[in-house]
């Protein structure tokens, strides 16, 4: 039925039901719209929890903590249980450290405590690397049913009307009118309060929402666990695993499922075995399911549009919306009278997600064209990594270089000041790079005394007498090539990656028989993903393996790198701590063999796709080490590699980058530059290369340089001279690319092999 309203508000769910309690309550006459029944949105996909605390967060916590005295106030079912955090890594407590006075303004009761008492406080716990854990009292399990209902009664107590089954077809925000199946509504202000579905309506009102886009929400139930305490909710930081008692077993959720539910199944399988043994995993079945939308930056997006008719907004809550709904509720009114909120607006609003900085396309579409947008904006550019992560983009080749070797631009991570605010979100999917103990995040005597350990295995001396394996490596792969039956194959997987994995698994001492557990691991590592807590899980089960290398070179040591470094961590811990021989082994395995696999793939595109250069190679007239030279140059297998970070105010290519401030190497984009290369954007081999910076510049000179050329060398003309009539499968069509903002390449590469010579 048509009709004239003060605010419509389109979502029922509990953000929008406490939207229309405070608005009805405060005088404005309100409709709510609902597509299904109240409540049965994400609402319903909810682990019964309130808490305070949200790490990374500090803003959600001040929501949260007001919304819990508003819930006591209200007299709703709350059973304290408290919440307990666990750390696995150094670096998840020096960011609560870190952000501990930013939780303890917003209101939240949290501490510290040890790996001893959070066992005490979970004795189902038994978690093997656990270093300690946040503490807070403040944490509840509730009834969301109840609150639904609660905020229903509350609304239509205040004189609104909410309507069920009455979805909003379409969106005329400047006439303030909502389409119905029953009639048009028109409106002095329209709320959107629509969860994963929020974006579509703010378009209406020229308002972007950007999440990241709708997930089904999963919680499981184990079996029964014999003799189960009332333990707190609790959170396992690195996997995202979520554990609280109920009815004599554990509910547990972890991220959502994506695409493939039984590989998510299986990571929370593996990862609930780990932490809680005493629990069966084989018992999973699901306990509840429903959408959930989630920010970009995990934090809600509460805001409005200026201007008549108003419009305003409350989403992106990211599962957290029963925690800051009455906040919500208060804020958006707020608003709408034009009164001060209790968190300032410009902290909430959707705009703080792109506030004048170049989005970059973590799923790198076209990272060439993303590099050209990026040099016509300047040398050095404000830009957002996906994240969201702000930084400065140093984009042409001279400008990279000064920073590069700048002394005030460090790589350690103490001097990054969203890190240390707790402004980076902790699943940020490049997190494990930036927080290596490695030689890539050490400066100094520290960056001299780890590169000094693995230097040799390095030298040109040791790269010319593994010549003969790489040699034989490629041969082999070749000769199973050749085997194929004819079609289509995707080289990248059958020879550019297993190439330089059979190579670095040699070389850091890897059994043959693990490689195969290595490929998913590793490509889940620096990918952009709608399942926040995916890249995480996947570098604990990675640390996991190398655990294991580890373990078994210290008990049969071989003529590998490994071996060598346990042996200076068991005769000297001074010059090499556990942690540190850890990350080292993981580091040189991850960029002995990521960028080699990227070079030699856009290096086989490059040929193909320029058969003139092809035959100029075959031919002998340039060697083919001028292809690999200038594949670095115009299709860098690096993209954006993080981080520096200023230690004071610094003056680059007369751009001010302030202290604390991240920058990123946009080594893509420097082989580029129009300024530096003539005809930039041409393949063109020579003999000698023009120089370029792909392999970095300064103290931080890729240390496996030498032998990344070697093997691409190997692997083109071994390729090339066996199969002379190497074609693209499909030449109408571009391969998708990785979908990260660290790798540039394709994530495969389709060929006709032709006979074999």
């Amino acid at each position: 039925m048509p009709g004239m309203t003060g605010a419509v508000v389109i979502g029922g769910g509990v953000i929008g039901l406490s939207i229309a309690a405070h608005l009805a309550r405060d005088g404005v006459a309100t409709t709510l719209l609902e597509r299904g029944e109240l409540g049965s949105g994400a609402s319903r996909a909810t682990a019964d929890v309130l808490r305070s605390y949200f790490a990374g967060d500090p803003d959600g916590s001040r929501l949260a903590a007001r919304s819990l005295r508003a819930y006591a106030a209200a007299g709703l079912p709350m059973r304290r249980v408290g919440y307990l955090v666990l750390f696995t890594e150094p670096e998840q407590v020096a960011a609560f450290e870190a952000e501990l006075p930013a939780q303890r303004d917003a209101g939240v009761r949290v501490e510290l405590v040890g790996a001893d008492e959070a066992r005490r406080r979970n004795p189902l716990v038994d978690e093997p690397g656990l270093l300690a854990a946040a503490w807070s009292p403040d944490a509840f399990v509730s009834d969301t049913r109840r609150i639904v209902r609660h905020f229903a009664d509350e609304a239509r107590r205040a004189g609104a009307v909410l309507r069920t089954h009455c979805e909003a077809t379409s969106v005329d925000a400047a006439a303030g009118r909502v389409e119905t199946p029953d009639g048009p509504v028109t409106a002095g202000a329209i709320v959107c309060a629509a969860g994963a579905w929020s974006p579509r309506i703010a378009a209406a009102a020229g308002v972007d929402v950007p999440l990241t886009g709708a997930a089904v929400q999963e919680l499981l139930l184990t079996g029964p666990v014999p003799g189960l305490p009332d333990i707190p909710v609790t959170l396992h930081a690195a996997s995202g695993l979520l554990a609280r008692a109920r009815d004599g077993a554990l509910l547990i959720g972890m991220g959502h499922p994506g695409t493939d539910r039984e590989e998510w199944l299986a990571r929370v399988k593996s990862q609930l075995a780990r932490t809680y043994p005493a629990a069966d995993p084989a018992g999973l079945r699901t306990a509840v399911t429903g959408p959930r939308d989630a920010s970009p930056d995990r934090s809600a997006f509460i805001g409005r549009r200026p201007g008549t008719p108003a419009f305003l907004y409350a989403a992106g809550f990211s599962g957290h919306g029963l925690c800051q709904a009455p906040a919500a509720g208060e804020l958006v009114s707020a608003l709408y009278h034009g009164r001060a909120p209790a968190v300032p607006e410009d902290r909430l609003a959707a705009a703080r997600i792109r506030p004048d900085r170049i989005a970059v396309d973590g799923r790198m579409r076209d990272v060439h064209a993303q590099n050209e947008r990026l040099r016509r904006a300047g040398p050095v550019v404000p830009v957002e990594l996906p994240g969201p992560v702000r930084a400065w983009a140093v984009t042409r080749h001279d400008t990279l270089q000064a920073a590069l070797v700048h002394p005030d631009l460090s790589k350690e991570l103490r001097h990054w000041a969203d890190w240390s605010a707790g402004r980076v979100p902790r699943d940020w999917p490049l997190n494990n790079i930036v927080t290596a103990q490695s030689m890539i995040t050490k400066e100094g005597a520290e960056h001299r005394r780890l590169r000094a350990l693995v230097g040799k295995a390095f030298g040109a001396r040791r790269v010319d007498r593994l010549r003969p394996r790489v040699a034989h490596h490629a041969a082999a792969l070749l000769a199973e090539l050749a085997h194929r039956a004819p079609g289509p194959v995707d080289l990248r997987r059958h020879y550019a990656y297993p190439l330089p994995r059979n190579v670095i698994c040699e070389l850091v001492g890897m059994p043959e028989t693990w490689h195969t557990d290595l490929r998913k691991l590793t490509d889940a590592l620096i990918r952009v993903t709608d399942d926040a807590d995916y890249a995480a899980s996947r570098m604990g089960t990675l640390r996991a393996l190398f655990a294991e290398v580890i373990d078994l070179r210290r008990r049969e040591p071989g003529d590998d790198l490994t071996s060598a470094l346990i042996a200076v961590r068991d005769e000297a811990g001074d010059r090499l701590t556990e942690r540190e021989l850890h990350d080292m082994v993981m580091t040189l395995f991850i960029a002995g063999h990521e960028t080699t696999i990227n070079l030699i793939t856009n290096a086989i595109r490059a040929l193909l796709a320029h058969p003139g250069e092809l035959a100029r190679l075959r031919a002998g007239t340039l060697p083919w080490s001028a292809a690999v030279e200038e594949t670095l140059r115009w299709d860098s297998p690096v993209a954006y590699f993080p981080m520096r970070y200023a230690t004071r105010d610094v003056d680059l290519d007369g751009v001010r980058i302030g202290a604390g401030d991240a920058v990123v190497a946009c080594y893509a984009a420097a082989g580029r530059d129009e300024r530096r290369y003539e005809d930039a954007a041409e393949f063109r081999p020579s003999d000698p290369a023009p120089d370029h910076l792909s392999f970095g510049h300064g103290e931080h000179f890729c240390l496996g340089a030498a032998l990344a050329r070697m093997e691409v060398e190997i692997a083109l003309e071994s390729l090339f001279t066996t199969f002379p009539d190497l074609a693209p499968a499909d030449a109408s069509g571009e391969p998708e690319p990785l979908a990260t903002p660290l790798s540039n390449s394709t994530r495969t590469l389709p060929v006709l092999l032709g006979p074999p010579a």
